[in-house]
């Protein structure tokens, strides 16, 4: 947490971004909801304010902001940094986003829109526009959580976009991956 804190956070300027919530800003913490049966209803918060403080998952468990998400994700579409801040290299930003599993992470058991060929370093990739069914544009990254978010990094479209919720379980929505298919939709070049 302080590697991230130290080397990260700080750098980019994302103020609002922890493993756990002070507690201060509990008030601030989005209400989980949650679809069981087709009802929504409020879902478990979990342990990110009262919780043990204990369990740093360099895959998960990030408290954020849309400003603090941005920032990173733009970061990653300027190839590794953000105003004067570099993280990391162009290299490593263009290694990243490379099918590095072949065929593996393709599978046919998806509904269109909501699938890629590839897998990269921590997201998935679109180096096979179409193939999944995916709208967006080839060279894209992206991923989504626990609680329904997704994001998308398109460096040919010069274009960061992320839907953020609150939903946990989603039920059967598909809306956090047909945002990916309205906002390609939506481009006009």
């Amino acid at each position: 947490d302080r590697f991230m804190q130290e080397r990260i956070f700080a750098p980019l300027k994302m103020t609002d971004t922890s493993f756990y919530l002070p507690r201060e800003k509990a008030a601030r913490l989005a209400t989980v909801y949650g679809i069981t049966d087709g009802q929504l209803a409020r879902g478990d918060q979990g342990a990110y304010v009262e919780g043990p403080r204990k369990f740093f998952s360099g895959g998960a468990g990030l408290l954020t902001t849309a400003q603090d998400y941005g920032r990173f994700l733009q970061m990653l579409l300027k190839g590794g940094a953000l105003g004067n801040v570099r993280l990391l290299s162009p290299t490593t930003v263009a290694l990243m986003h490379e099918n590095h599993v072949g065929e593996q992470y393709a599978t046919q058991t998806r509904a269109p829109g909501q699938g890629t060929h590839g897998f990269g370093l921590g997201f998935w990739v679109n180096d096979q526009p179409g193939h999944m069914g995916e709208a967006i544009g080839a060279g894209a990254f992206g991923w989504g959580s626990a609680y329904f978010p997704q994001y998308v990094v398109d460096p040919t479209n010069q274009l960061v976009f992320f839907f953020l919720t609150q939903l946990r379980p989603a039920g059967d929505s598909t809306l956090n991956h047909r945002i990916k298919v309205l906002t390609y939709q939506a481009l006009i070049k």
